[in-house]
């Protein structure tokens, strides 16, 4: 049992510190870059993409998934496309951050405690359940290279590597 309490706690420092880096780029970004239009995906829009698929996945699969309250466009769940009508704010989508990450924590408990992890993610993604958290890991941190790369061709100096997240398990 102490090595699986091991395991979730280095997942999380890794899951944390990815979250982390992209709270960064966003906390970097200035307001021209973060609503300008883009043909794919501009800045805000890779933040909400990734923290959406961060909470669904990872959505207790016995109830209903709902999108968060400011998500009045439901652009994931609609597989709208562009262009996207209105930027969600840094402040709301650092706060949607916050509970994600309280998402992947509620998660990482329940394997270290020996629960059944039973997710949306498995059924989407045809993983077991802590290979998603592994799997949303590797999303945030994709997305959160492609923030600093877009900090870096404006100018701004992205934030530091995320050797492991603060916030103990």
């Amino acid at each position: 049992m102490e090595m699986v309490s091991d395991t979730c706690s280095m997942v999380w420092g890794q899951v944390g510190g990815s979250l982390q880096m992209l709270t960064g780029a966003v906390e970097m970004c200035p307001d021209t870059l973060w609503d300008r239009p883009a043909k794919g995906m501009g800045f805000w829009y890779q933040v909400y993409h990734v923290l959406f698929f961060v909470d669904f996945d990872l959505h207790d699969a016995s109830e209903e998934f709902r999108s968060p309250d400011f998500d009045i466009h439901e652009y994931e769940l609609k597989e709208r496309h562009p262009p996207f009508e209105s930027a969600y704010s840094k402040h709301v989508l650092l706060d949607y951050a916050g509970r994600c990450g309280d998402r992947v924590r509620e998660v990482l408990l329940a394997v270290r405690d020996g629960g059944a992890v039973r997710i949306l993610g498995t059924r989407r993604l045809g993983l077991p359940g802590l290979e998603v958290v592994f799997y949303e890991m590797r999303h945030v941190q994709h997305h959160a290279a492609q923030l600093n790369l877009q900090l870096r061709q404006e100018g701004i100096t992205p934030p530091d590597w995320r050797r492991r997240g603060d916030e103990p398990l």
